[in-house]
Parts: C-alpha cells; structure tokens; sequence
C-alpha cells in the first residue's frame, strides 16, 4: 500500500466526510470518491445504522412538546 492510499484509508477510517475527503483528492464530485474509494469504509453502514438508531431511541424517550407545555 502507497503512502497516500495510507493517508486516504486513514481518513476513512477516522471517519471524515466523505465530502472532505473528496475536496482534499480534488473530486468535483462525491461520487467518483465514493465510486473509487468505497471499499475504504466498509463499516460505514453499521455505524450509521447505530446513530440513527440511537436518534430514534431518544426521541422516543423524551417526546417533545408542543404549545409552551
């Protein structure tokens, strides 16, 4: 593995946008990054699966009100 496959893995796998990252490499587009890149972040969609998940718990919980309550 090159130097900078490391650096873009290492982002990757840090968690940065993938907008970031592709602004970094020069993309105009996210979706060349992610067309090239996409096998770098294969635990993307359990992670996003559990934020979301945890969003939805908590909203559950504690409802907001409504009308100055």
């Amino acid at each position: 593995m090159t130097s900078a496959t490391s650096r873009r893995r290492s982002s990757f796998d840090a968690g940065e946008a993938v907008t970031v990252v592709a602004a970094r490499l020069g993309h105009r587009d996210t979706s060349t990054t992610l067309k090239v890149y996409g096998h770098l972040m294969p635990g993307a969609d359990t992670r996003a699966a559990g934020i979301v998940g945890s969003a939805l718990s908590v909203s559950k919980v504690s409802p907001r009100r409504g009308g100055g309550e």
